[in-house]
């Protein structure tokens, strides 16, 4: 981790809740700069403009299929002009989760 008068620009994708918004919230912090992505605009709208507002304005986000790398391109060209031309730290937290054969049976 830098010392505190260095900021770093990450991109967290899944940033709308739970891991991705905790890490969200820990490098602003720490004074960084965030761009979050995620597929739920609900979600991500309430982690950006309640759980993270007191970080304005080195916060943003937005809506991004992964599934299409159009809207990838896209995002990451907003997230990176958001960031001053550069993403130093890419997170890729999004996905699903099923539970399997082996983790049903173990329950």
């Amino acid at each position: 981790m830098p010392d505190s008068t260095q900021s770093r620009a990450f991109l967290i994708s899944g940033g709308g809740r739970g891991i991705g918004r905790g890490l969200a919230r820990f490098f602003l912090a720490k004074g960084h700069r965030v761009f979050l992505l995620d597929i739920n605009a609900d979600e991500l709208d309430h982690a950006t403009n309640v759980h993270l507002k007191q970080h304005a304005p080195r916060v943003a986000s937005a809506v991004c299929d992964l599934r299409n790398v159009d809207d990838i391109r896209a995002k990451v060209k907003q997230a990176a002009d958001f960031l001053g031309g550069r993403i130093d730290v890419l997170i890729n937290n999004a996905g699903t989760s099923a539970l399997t054969a082996v983790a049903r049976r173990c329950r």
